[in-house]
């Protein structure tokens, strides 16, 4: 009798342990759905800064305008946003 009592806290605590993972991994998941992405595209640039197509695109063609380009992709980091805008703005 026991050793029956005893496997089954065993049973227990384990159960317990997996049910507190699942609470941490589910609000890993939401601290990682809130988080800022490192990098915006075009699409999410015009997004932020309510500008159109044609002119987010001349954004990321001007000179001195922080922009990572892999092949065609054209993605703007989030930091280096920030402190262009911080740059340009006028107070």
């Amino acid at each position: 009798m026991a050793r029956k009592s005893l496997q089954m806290l065993r049973e227990e605590v384990e159960q317990r342990t997996q049910e507190k993972e699942k609470v941490v991994d589910s609000g890993r998941e939401t601290e990682q759905q809130n988080a800022e992405p490192l990098v915006h595209t075009v699409a999410e640039l015009q997004q932020i800064l309510r500008i159109g197509r044609v002119t987010a695109y001349q954004l990321v063609n001007t000179e001195g305008f922080p922009t990572l380009r892999l092949g065609k992709k054209i993605l703007v980091p989030a930091d280096g946003l920030k402190e262009w805008l911080s740059r340009n703005t006028v107070a």
